[in-house]
């Protein structure tokens, strides 16, 4: 058989099933491997302009003020409209947060 399985509980639907995914899974990968293998500089020079495409905020911000810069951990992992956010609003007006803690 093309894979083998040692539990005997898996269905012939299940076996056939996984079969067909590794199978594309297969055919996949070696079409990529061969168009690696032919067109190496090619794939090398369309990995370079994605990578330079997705920074390119971050290469044009070197010219100005530079990118962003947030270290509260509130504003950084909670989205301002979560309730959480609200509810630490409402905490800091009730009791007026001072000392190490402060935001």
């Amino acid at each position: 058989g093309f894979l083998q399985f040692p539990n005997a509980r898996c269905t012939g639907l299940q076996v056939r099933a996984s079969q067909a995914v590794h199978r594309r899974f297969y055919s996949v990968f070696a079409a990529w491997g061969r168009l690696l293998s032919r067109r190496p500089w090619l794939i090398i020079l369309v990995s370079l302009c994605a990578a330079v495409l997705a920074s390119t905020k971050l290469l044009l911000s070197f010219g100005g003020d530079g990118l962003p810069y947030q270290s509260n951990g509130d504003k950084l992992w909670v989205p301002e409209d979560a309730e959480a956010s609200k509810d630490q609003e409402s905490f800091d007006a009730a009791f007026n947060p001072t000392g190490a803690f402060t935001r």
